[in-house]
């Protein structure tokens, strides 16, 4: 349902996407996304964060710069629907068009890290460099036919793709290439000591375990009522990159028994499960402490939801999401890198 939806939203846009053809789209009763979503507004939502995770995935901040735009670009070539879908929402004048950028969803770090590693120069912002990686990445979708203008290729092609990949490749790698003790132009603002408060740490999951989330859209919570009995449920889940956690959604769900355990007592596990067709079983069990947090709360997206802290972390088959050619993994256990205030 979410592909479909988001099939729907980078085609039509927020306003022109209708709920009856997106539940057309996968021959489902449209009621089932007022129960599972909260409405059309809830699924738009529940589209940008899965995309916006598969998207994280993509980024590798061990490889060069100009080689993760280059895998950007042929990320944004292969797959242009979020592309299409963020152009929709930007030219929208509504001004009651909902979020589109999850918060932290542009988080500087690495960015940061590459200019304190050298890979950016001193005088230049990092989050300008960052935008125009993102307009050059942009403009490779939403521009086809001044693309068949100047470059006298298909947009769509490999020739083209394989030339623009490379070509700014190379621009980005000039960045590390000039002079040291060259001095920015005159008049042009040096930014050598961001605010490093302003910028999220890294993730506690893999690479792995944020792709394989990405793709899967219900999961199993275990909760603690306040006698003491298990409780089992399945839920709607996204991960928050803002938070670094799981937020557990769900229909009503401020008046289930589930948000009610957590209330009394925060320990909680969620299970993310799978058998692909060819091959073994696969998953994630996130072991923590949860928060429940009203619609009203400014970092959920006004919705009411269930927000897991990882604790610990084990996870099982994920290794062929990085590489195919690897055996399935043996479940391996971790302590999440990080403490909860």
């Amino acid at each position: 349902m979410v592909q479909a939806a988001f099939d729907e939203f980078a085609a039509r846009g927020y306003a022109g996407a209708r709920v009856q053809d997106i539940a057309a789209r996968t021959g489902v009763d449209k009621q089932l996304i007022s129960y599972y979503f909260d409405g059309k507004d809830g699924l738009y939502q529940e589209v940008l964060h899965t995309q916006f995770a598969r998207d994280a995935a993509v980024s590798d901040p061990n490889l060069p710069l100009e080689d993760n735009a280059a895998r950007y670009v042929r990320h944004a070539l292969a797959d242009p629907r979020l592309t299409r879908l963020l152009l929709w929402a930007g030219l929208s004048e509504d001004p009651d068009h909902p979020a589109t950028l999850p918060p932290a969803s542009l988080d500087l770090t690495s960015m940061i890290a590459r200019q304190q590693r050298g890979e950016i120069p001193d005088d230049l912002d990092p989050a300008v460099v960052l935008l125009v990686m993102i307009g050059a990445v942009t403009a490779a979708v939403a521009l086809p036919q001044v693309i068949r203008a100047i470059f006298d290729l298909d947009p769509k092609g490999p020739d083209f793709e394989n030339h623009y990949a490379e070509q700014l490749r190379a621009l980005l790698a000039h960045l590390r290439d000039r002079q040291p003790g060259q001095s920015a132009p005159r008049g042009r603002l040096a930014m050598t000591n961001p605010q490093p408060d302003r910028y999220h740490r890294d993730s506690v999951f893999t690479t792995a375990e944020l792709a394989y989330m990405s793709t899967q859209r219900l999961a199993r919570l275990a909760t603690v009522d306040s006698h003491g009995l298990p409780q089992n449920s399945p839920v709607g889940l996204h991960y928050n990159p803002a938070t670094d956690t799981i937020d557990v959604i769900g229909w009503n769900l401020a008046a289930s028994r589930k948000y009610r355990n957590v209330v009394s007592n925060r320990n909680v596990a969620l299970v993310v499960d799978d058998m692909p067709v060819e091959g073994a079983p696969r998953g994630i069990e996130i072991r923590g402490r949860a928060d429940t947090l009203p619609d009203t709360d400014p970092t959920t997206g006004g919705r009411t939801i269930i927000r897991v802290h990882p604790d610990r972390i084990v996870s099982w088959g994920l290794t062929k999401l990085d590489d195919p050619t690897r055996e399935p993994s043996f479940p391996a256990s971790r302590v999440a890198r990080r403490h909860h205030h």
